[in-house]
Formats: C-alpha cells, sequence, structure tokens
C-alpha cells in the first residue's frame, strides 16, 4: 500500500513540477482551481455534510473563491498577493497548532460544522 501511494505521489509531483514550468499561469490556475474544488468536495465529507445538494453547495464556495481571489494576484496589484500569502501562512500556522494539540484540540472541531467547513476553505482557497 505505502509502495503504491508512494509511486502515485511521484507521478504526481512530476505532473505538478512539469505544469508549474511549461503552462501559462492562466491555464495552471484553472487546474489548481479544479483539483482545489475537489479537494474542497472531499472536505464537505469531514464537514459532516451527508446530502449531495449540501455537498454540492459547500464545494461551490471554492470556485467562487478562488475567483474571488484570482483578479488580487494579477502583477500589478499592489501588496495584495503578499497579505494573502500572510494570511493563509497564519492560518496554517495555526492549523498545524491545532493537529499538534490532538486530541485536545477534537472537541472544538467535532462540535463545530462552521468550524470545520470555514478550515477547509482556509485551507484550500489561498
Amino acid at each position: 500500500m505505502l509502495k503504491q501511494r508512494i509511486i502515485t505521489a511521484s507521478i504526481l509531483a512530476a505532473l505538478a513540477l512539469w505544469a508549474i514550468w511549461s503552462l501559462q499561469s492562466s491555464t495552471l490556475a484553472v487546474i489548481f482551481a479544479v483539483v482545489f474544488t475537489l479537494g474542497g468536495w472531499e472536505w464537505s465529507r469531514l464537514v459532516g455534510l451527508q446530502h449531495p445538494l449540501s455537498r454540492l453547495v459547500y464545494t461551490a464556495l471554492y470556485p467562487l473563491g478562488f475567483a474571488l481571489l484570482y483578479p488580487l494576484l494579477v502583477p500589478g496589484q499592489g501588496t495584495w498577493p503578499q497579505f494573502i500569502l500572510v494570511v493563509a501562512l497564519m492560518w496554517w500556522t495555526l492549523a498545524l497548532m491545532s493537529v499538534l494539540r490532538f486530541p485536545r484540540s477534537a472537541p472544538f472541531w467535532q462540535a463545530s460544522r462552521v468550524a470545520r467547513g470555514g478550515a477547509g476553505l482556509l485551507v484550500l482557497v489561498p
């Protein structure tokens, strides 16, 4: 099982590096948006959403977030890219601290679907 995961990860890493170096930024952004939207679909199950329509509505927030943030990342938009990166890094640091504090942090995540849903957006959209 581990061998298969390592092989899959190696192939996907090679494809990602090729895409980063070879594709135009707008094409790469669309590909990443599709991949991260699929990740949002998977995250909807972690949130606890069971009904397909509720999962679809939650997942639709991902491309909406990408569409709102992408214009801010175009060159010449001032400090928005740095601001988005700093906010993302702050969130990822908090998320890492939560993981390291597990199982003490578990009650917060188990009690709140909104927290789990927001965490998914903050992890994947930036």
